[in-house]
């Protein structure tokens, strides 16, 4: 014969393990990801855009901080200089502005991502 071996402490740790996880959603990081740049070849005076975004991720509600950085800011300037990203707001435009002529490219770089590197843009005096 079935003899249950009830008791209230025992109920409560299995309802406890069983109920433990119900709920949560599974956090993923996803990967920094740069568009192509609307022009490659700017003027001096002149301007293109790109986006960087955070794809791929899930459950991030914490901003990402994102730096912005010129590899020759004597040739091209980025602005903004770093954004927040979440898996929600997943995206911000990066205007990117020619100085004098040369060529630079741009990074996105955060804590725990690998930094990413824009193509080249040239800026030419017209």
């Amino acid at each position: 014969m079935f003899k249950p071996i009830c008791s209230l402490g025992y109920f409560l740790l299995v309802l406890s393990l069983c109920s433990c996880n119900s709920g949560t959603t599974a956090m993923a990081p996803g990967t920094l990801s740069i568009s192509p740049l609307a022009k490659t070849d700017i003027n001096i005076g002149g301007s293109t855009t790109a986006t960087v975004s955070l794809s791929g991720s899930s459950g991030i509600t914490n901003p990402i901080l994102v730096t912005i950085t010129s590899s020759n800011t004597a040739v091209v300037s980025a602005s903004p200089s770093s954004c927040n990203l979440t898996t929600d707001n997943n995206s911000c435009i990066i205007l990117l502005s020619g100085i004098t002529t040369g060529t630079a490219t741009f990074a996105a770089s955060a804590p725990n991502y690998k930094t990413i590197i824009s193509e080249s843009i040239v800026v030419i005096n017209p």
